[in-house]
């Protein structure tokens, strides 16, 4: 009764005759009967439930045109009078020509279907008839579409068709599960949207923005013309991180693209701040060390730091803490610097610079004297003001050096006193170094135009040969002008003089000079004569005596040994009397002994061999015979492994009466002594020199007989006191400090050196194997005159000299070894005094060959060893410094 209640309502309405679309309800015949689906075309597999896109899933809105598929068939809503929905039915290619494009909620959502005119699909209050009727959002305007496309109406039943008055209407008063949507014809619904866009979160550190906005799905959002690009999601939201900002501004340009048209557009400002550069300057407490600039900055930057538009200094602060510092160059001139810093942060230069003030404080000047004053010479004071602990020294132009030396006081003043400053035209410079390395300089001049110095050296004369001792200069120059003597080669004082009324000088050298080669500057002011001069070494007293072989002696063939005495390093030859061929040669040792070998051998005959030293001669004329040997040679003494004391050592023994011995080494071959066999047999012969603590191996022979002879010299000391002192020299000027005294004892002594006042001992030294002695004073002397008491047991030797502070200039003393020491076999170490840091250089007395060298420390002492081998023999080596020259003797054993 209810239906047939609806349907006549409906009539009233001016509805035609209603025919149930079921087929079962008031009409006979089965509604769209002509249009039933053959079996070949119903709703295929692919458009059904199971079909629906899951990417509906996850949309709001869907829309696409309505093909409901029920029992079936398919129909479609068509728009009728009055909000009426009327059933377009047919085969699927018809209902698709014919439906009309619908939008609906999304899939498992509620919400209204719209028609293109935006209307909406609903029920009327209490009916199940659907109509299309004014959007107003209430629940009978509610539709429900799940994934598979099954439809629920506002009234949660299920759709069905009728037909009235040969119209199809929809009913929703059927089952649910009986009809559903072609969910192949519904596709998203692409809705416009505003364009939008905001920064959502910023990174300070890695300098990036994260954006967020809206806009239309799918659409193209591009940043600065397409730098970077996305795209909007479907939901119509987008995002997208910005990086590689730069400090300071950023304008962020973006886009909304559709299709290619900008539909859409958008400027975002993103403004990043570097740390704030911070900045200030400091100086060292060490003037010589340059001013600081030093503070804060970005991490990392490149701080740069101007004067004016030059840029000075650079750093880079660190990139944990942002802590920089760097130096300030000097700007050598007084007053206060500004200074502007910068810093840039991956070569981008940050704004925002930072200003800086260093006071160097005041440039050094000179008030006193006053430019241009007239100055008669003399001691001159120079006064000036500076920046408090400058460091000021004073040098006059054009001459190496520094006058003096200062430093500016808490007041702002120095003062540097010159003395000696000529009376001419000078110039003076003063250079302070300030705080912060700051270097800055003035200058004042005397006597201006004034020229009036004079020199003149008149003896000694260039060249002039002079014998040993104190050497006077003379001269004329201007009146009153002090007139200086120095070394040519340190340029230290060695003596001066005071010029008269009458411009007369005299000046003498400050100590004794010895034999050698001299230069020495005279100086008056800026004006300098050098005077090169020689002091000879005197002429040695020649002498000559010949003892082997005798006058008249009768020898056996083979080698002839000539020995005798001589002055001390005499060089003895051996000459041919018809010819003057030499024969042999050698040198005299430091007891005058001495002993050549003839240079060949002689054979039976009459011989006349002349023995030279100098100018001195001496002819000894002998006879080789042919005498066989008789008797054997003995050696009595020395035992053989005999044990004796130092100094000379005499062989013993027996052989043939008139029979030649010689000693010779069993080492080296070297003649040791010579000597003849008396008429009953026996001999003695000397060895040649002094023998020290040592093992030694001796050949003695006799024509073809030879014996060996081995024997110790054990290292005691002599019996005999002796003791000479040559350094220092007497009324010797020697440097303030500790004092070497040196010379000659016998060995093993123990040398004392007393002060001639209270006697307490002042140093000690003890006497080597040679007979050398070195004793130094245990304390520094000062300036003044000495007199020590040098003491070996009960001997005593009184020394006096001067102590002064002036360097020794040519001076050379050779302490060890001592002239005609026996030394070993080997290299030999030459010791003594020079002038500090003068070269020694040990030379041969034949070739001139350098055999060594050696540099004389600040005291003046030097070593000096030979850099070959020296064997058994007699030596005469040159030592040689700074134009002197002492010829040394010694023996090797």
């Amino acid at each position: 009764m209810l239906q047939q209640h609806r349907l006549r309502r409906l009539v009233a309405a001016g509805a035609a005759t209603l025919i149930a679309a079921t087929g079962v309800g008031l009409g006979t015949a089965p509604a769209f009967a002509e249009e039933a689906v053959p079996a070949e075309v119903a709703a295929p597999a692919e458009v059904s439930a199971a079909a629906a896109p899951e990417a509906f899933a996850s949309q709001p809105r869907l829309k696409g045109k309505w093909v409901l598929v029920i029992g079936g068939r398919y129909s479609t809503v068509v728009d009728g009078p009055d909000g009426q929905v009327y059933v377009g039915s047919g085969t699927l290619a018809e209902v698709k020509a014919k439906a009309a494009t619908l939008t609906y909620p999304g899939v498992g959502d509620y919400g209204p279907i719209k028609t293109e005119s935006g209307r909406c699909l609903g029920l009327a209050s209490g009916d199940t008839l659907l109509q299309i009727q004014p959007c107003h959002g209430g629940p009978l305007q509610a539709w429900h579409i799940d994934a598979d496309g099954m439809i629920t109406p506002p009234n949660a039943r299920g759709l069905q068709h009728y037909v009235l008055y040969e119209k199809s209407i929809y009913h929703a008063n059927g089952s649910i599960a009986g009809s559903h949507l072609l969910m192949s014809e519904l596709q998203p619904e692409v809705v416009q949207r505003d364009f939008s866009a905001w920064v959502e979160s910023r990174n300070e550190n890695a300098r990036s923005v994260l954006l967020l906005g809206h806009g239309t799905p799918d659409a193209t959002v591009t940043l600065n013309g397409g730098s970077q690009s996305t795209y909007v999601r479907p939901l119509g939201g987008w995002n997208m991180e910005v990086t590689g900002l730069k400090l300071g501004v950023n304008n962020l340009n973006i886009e909304h693209r559709v299709n290619g048209v900008v539909t859409g557009s958008t400027t975002l400002t993103v403004q990043f701040g570097p740390d704030q550069l911070e900045a200030n300057v400091s100086f060292p407490a060490n003037v010589s060390e340059r001013a600081i600039v030093s503070g804060t900055a970005e991490p990392g930057a490149e701080v740069s730091v101007w004067q004016g538009s030059t840029l000075v200094a650079t750093a880079s602060a660190d990139r944990a803490t942002g802590k920089y510092s760097t130096e300030l160059p000097s700007p050598n001139r007084g007053g206060a610097q500004e200074y502007s810093l910068t810093q840039s942060v991956n070569n981008q230069e940050v704004p925002g610079a930072v200003s800086v003030r260093a006071d160097y404080g005041s440039a050094v000047s000179i008030e006193s004297p006053v430019n241009e004053i007239i100055h008669n010479g003399g001691e001159l004071r120079f006064q000036g003001r500076g920046v408090p602990g400058g460091k000021v020294s004073l040098r006059e132009n054009g001459r190496p050096g520094v006058l003096g030396a200062a430093t500016v006081g808490s007041n702002g003043i120095w003062t540097v006193t010159v003395a000696d400053v000529a009376k001419k035209n000078l110039k003076f410079t003063a250079e302070q170094t300030g705080r912060g390395a700051n270097v800055t300089t003035a200058s004042v001049e005397i006597n201006p135009g004034v020229t009036d110095e004079a020199l003149q050296v008149i003896t000694p004369g260039e060249g002039q040969k002079l014998q040993p001792g104190m050497v006077t200069f003379t001269g004329t120059a201007n009146a009153g002008a002090t007139v200086e003597l120095r070394s040519n080669l340190t340029g230290s004082l060695l003596g001066s003089g005071v010029a008269n009324s009458n411009g007369a000088w005299t000046a003498s050298v400050n100590r004794q000079l010895g034999a050698g080669n001299y230069t020495i500057l005279v100086k008056n002011g800026a004006r300098e004569v050098a005077r090169s001069f020689t002091i000879e070494a005197p002429a040695p007293q020649l002498k000559l005596d010949v003892v082997n072989p005798a006058q008249g002696s009768k020898l056996q063939p083979g080698t002839v040994t000539f020995t005798g005495t001589a002055n001390t390093g005499a060089k003895i030859e051996l000459r041919s009397n018809v010819s003057g061929g030499l024969l042999g040669s050698g040198i005299a040792t430091a007891n005058g002994t001495w002993a050549v070998d003839v240079n060949r051998q002689l054979g039976a005959g009459e011989y006349t061999i002349v023995v030279k030293n100098g100018t001195l001669e001496v002819a000894r004329s002998f006879s080789v015979v042919q005498k066989p040997v008789t008797a054997p040679l003995t050696v009595t003494s020395p035992a053989n492994g005999a044990t004796l004391k130092p100094g000379t050592v005499t062989f013993t023994g027996t052989a043939t009466p008139g029979a030649a011995i010689e000693l010779r080494s069993k080492t080296t071959g070297a003649m040791l002594g010579a000597g003849t066999a008396t008429g009953n047999g026996s001999w003695s012969v000397q060895v040649n020199r002094q023998l020290g603590a040592d093992t030694y191996n001796f050949q003695v022979k006799s024509g073809s007989q030879s014996v060996d002879r081995q024997f110790t010299v054990a290292d005691t000391p002599s019996g005999t006191e002796f003791l000479q002192v040559t350094l220092p020299a007497t009324n010797g000027t020697v440097q303030t400090g500790k004092v070497m005294f040196a010379g000659t004892a016998n060995p093993g002594a123990v040398i004392e050196l007393r002060s001639n006042v209270s006697g307490i001992v002042l140093g000690k030294g003890t006497t080597n194997q040679a007979g050398n002695w070195v004793a130094v004073t245990d304390r520094d002397l000062a300036k003044g005159t000495y007199t020590v008491i040098v003491r070996n047991g009960s001997l005593e030797e009184s020394r006096t000299f001067f102590v002064d502070d002036v360097a020794v200039v040519g001076h050379l003393t050779v302490v060890t070894p001592a002239q005609g020491a026996t030394v070993n076999p080997g290299p030999v170490t030459f010791t003594g005094l020079a002038e500090p840091h003068a070269k020694v250089v040990l030379r041969s007395n034949v070739s001139g060959l350098e055999l060594g060298s050696g540099t004389a420390n600040a005291a003046g002492n030097w070593s000096a060893t030979t850099s070959v081998q020296l064997g058994v023999g007699a030596y005469t080596v040159l030592v040689e410094s700074e134009n002197n020259e002492i010829a040394r003797s010694f023996q090797i054993r």
